[in-house]
């Protein structure tokens, strides 16, 4: 079955059934304020024989309808933290920790969340993004479509590169490269160059709750504080706070339940919580913000867990008219407890590979896209375990 999508400038909406292991089941066409565009194949996941371990990660079966999956700061890697003690994390784990949620519950959708800094922004001294970066850069644009993630959220670390995918003159090329691009997402990333097209404020999936008998109509956009852009992207940060508070009011007219990326420290994700008409906050920076599920008035609040080494996994429940009942917060360690999902373990090895060629390549060269001061390249981005 063939899935279409519909775009329009501040929102694309596109009809979910269920995610499972790296595809979108029974996926229809709902346009507005758009032309519909895009397809994509769809595959069925096999049912995975789950042990005892992978049953207790993925936890009890309490009768929720659907399920965000979030996790952030990947920083331009696909493969997992290269801890020697305990490896944890990457796509591989990842998809397979999806398998075996979609094994267990195959009436239950998935949607597969980033709240930012996907993107590796290493930068030379002169400013410029390393060849490896865009490297790193295009494989997690892949990656993402190949698992067909719902949404990421555009942070100010993914300014450098996602500014020159978004250059009017060959960005129709671009979206035909890398589909994802157009579920890239930020309510206060602006572009003040002419030449750019403006980043989607939003993006509204529609879930088949099978389980309520309902489609819930959920809505994502995202904001980014607690850094800055270059200013030679042609791109600025607004004021995430004020930004917001324009644009949820539409966002409620148009879903059921509001969802916010947070890439900012805790402070400025709780003033984003106490939005009104926002249901939940996904907060997201280097792991700050601990496991606990935050209530501010009437929005959850849960925070990513660093480099996503434990998957956010927040379940929805419904009451049985369909109404949104509550959340509940449930995280999962993406290591050795479940097999690595063969066919993104090939992806990982194969952007490895690229990443070191690459590397190989620019030895003793400079950078290939202007970024703008190194001080907007803080330390610590994540390496590919195997790289120099």
């Amino acid at each position: 079955m063939a899935r279409k999508t519909a775009f329009s400038l501040n929102a694309q909406v596109r009809k979910l059934s269920k995610i499972g292991l790296a595809c979108a089941l029974s996926l229809t066409a709902l346009v507005s304020n758009g032309c519909t565009s895009g397809t994509s194949s769809d595959t069925t996941a096999k049912k995975m024989e789950l042990t005892p371990a992978m049953k207790t990660a993925l936890g009890p079966d309490d009768g929720y309808a659907f399920a965000l999956m979030y996790g952030a700061d990947l920083g331009g890697s696909l493969d997992d933290c290269g801890c020697h003690a305990h490896p944890m994390g990457g796509l591989a784990w990842r998809m397979s920790y999806v398998d075996a949620f979609s094994s267990m519950h195959s009436d239950v959708p998935a949607l597969q969340v980033d709240a930012g800094h996907v993107f590796a922004d290493t930068m030379d001294g002169n400013s410029m993004l390393f060849p490896d970066s865009v490297e790193r850069n295009k494989w997690i644009l892949k990656g993402y479509d190949k698992a067909h993630f719902t949404v990421a959220n555009i942070s100010f670390r993914e300014a450098p590169y996602i500014s020159e995918l978004l250059r009017k003159n060959d960005y129709p090329s671009r979206v035909k490269e890398f589909p994802f691009l157009e579920r890239m997402v930020s309510a206060n990333v602006r572009t003040s160059a002419p030449d750019l097209m403006a980043p989607k404020t939003y993006l509204v999936e529609e879930v088949n709750a099978k389980r309520a008998g309902k489609t819930v109509r959920v809505a994502f956009t995202g904001v980014t504080s607690g850094g800055t852009i270059p200013t030679s992207t042609g791109l600025t940060l607004a004021d995430p706070v004020e930004s917001l508070k324009q644009l949820v009011p539409e966002m409620r007219t148009k879903a059921d339940i509001v969802v916010v990326m947070a890439y900012s420290l805790p402070p400025d994700a709780e003033k984003v919580a106490a939005i009104p008409g926002v249901d939940i906050v996904i907060g997201a920076q280097n792991g700050q913000g601990g496991m606990e599920t935050k209530k501010i008035g009437n929005t959850t609040l849960v925070y990513t867990f660093q480099q996503t080494k434990q998957l956010g996994d927040l379940r929805v429940y419904l009451t049985p008219d369909g109404k949104v009942k509550e959340f509940k917060n449930h995280f999962a360690a993406l290591d050795k407890e479940f097999p690595k999902h063969e066919t993104y373990a090939q992806m990982v090895k194969d952007a490895k590979d690229s990443v070191e060629a690459a590397q190989r390549a620019q030895s003793g060269t400079q950078g290939v896209i202007p970024a703008g001061p190194t001080s907007n390249n803080p330390a610590g981005v994540p390496k590919l375990p195997g790289t120099n």
